[in-house]
């Protein structure tokens, strides 16, 4: 679960509590005025949160978040009390600060410089024939100095060599070069695709879930990966930074060192069972959605006989 208010973005894993909003009619309206106010013509869905962070002290009472009916003594967590409202949401910034912010994302390599990053990969296309000096006026020489014995001995590509321009023809192309200014060193895809190896945990590809366990699936997925991206590194009894040393395939006996994070969390499991309960006490029932039909439902299918037919004739 994730705080729909302005510039938060909170999750379980930082330590708060989520609170729906109402379904009381007046009520739920008011709450969703007070978060209009940073977020024009937001509109909630039934699933739509806030987190503790936007009430006030007084706004909670401290309750056991199971009941003792259940015979489960839970974690303590922040309860609202009856018709609060939430009054504490940050402004948004100015439109000026907000474009500065635009702007610097889209060039964050070496430290905001995408021309520096562009020079650097044109002047591959020198370092290649041997040449390592007068690239251009942002990135002069390469860094790496002096070559001596081996590094100096080996092939360099030969200018006008057709393997050098088609070489050349990838280093410039406009489109990647126009990528290349547009690199970012913090936002990559590596949180994506830390994603889909959570996902594949949860719904292994080579097993064949039904519409709605597949459904769920994703959602614990989600709901897991949330909480546990961003886990701090592992320490060791004498406060070191835990490390650990993986020979992956593709090094051919070579390693890495990688780092040891904490242990995952499974909060949102406490939470998940929490709104279960109370829906179930509250006496409410609701069944499942219609399951959609496949993909290929929507095409128009043959008689069979008549594509059996068709294909048998390819090969008289």
């Amino acid at each position: 679960m994730r705080c729909v208010a302005y510039g938060c973005s909170k999750t379980h894993a930082d330590g708060v509590s989520f609170h729906v909003f109402p379904k009381e009619v007046k009520l739920r309206r008011e709450w969703t005025l007070a978060t209009q106010k940073t977020r024009k013509d937001w509109k909630p869905s039934k699933y739509s949160a806030l987190c503790s962070d936007h009430f006030e002290l007084e706004c909670f009472e401290e309750k056991a978040r199971f009941g003792s009916e259940l015979g489960v003594s839970g974690k303590i967590n922040k309860r609202l009390k009856p018709n609060m409202k939430p009054t504490i949401f940050v402004k948004p910034k100015s439109k000026t600060s907000s474009q500065s912010v635009k702007k610097k994302r889209r060039s964050t390599a070496y430290g905001g410089d995408g021309k520096m990053m562009l020079a650097k990969w044109k002047s591959v296309g020198q370092h290649i024939q041997n040449i390592h000096t007068g690239h251009s006026d942002v990135f002069k020489e390469c860094e790496h100095g002096e070559l001596q014995g081996r590094e100096q001995k080996k092939k360099w590509m030969t200018t006008g060599s057709a393997a050098l321009l088609k070489t050349l023809d990838v280093i410039n192309n406009p489109r990647l070069c126009k990528d290349i200014v547009m690199m970012s060193e913090k936002y990559q895809t590596s949180r994506l695709e830390a994603f889909h190896s959570t996902l594949n945990h949860f719904a292994p590809k080579m097993t064949h879930f039904s519409y709605w366990g597949q459904t769920c699936r994703t959602f614990l997925a989600g709901l897991h990966y949330n909480e546990n991206s961003d886990r701090e590194q592992a320490i060791t009894a004498e406060g070191k930074e835990r490390f650990c040393v993986a020979f992956p395939k593709f090094k051919h006996g070579g390693y890495s060192v990688k780092k040891v994070y904490k242990d995952p969390t499974y909060d949102y499991v406490d939470e998940i069972i929490h709104l279960v309960v109370a829906f179930c006490q509250e006496g409410n029932k609701k069944p499942l959605q219609e399951t959609p039909g496949a993909l290929c439902s929507e095409f128009i299918h043959p008689e069979k006989d008549e594509a059996v037919a068709q294909h048998s004739s390819r090969f008289c």
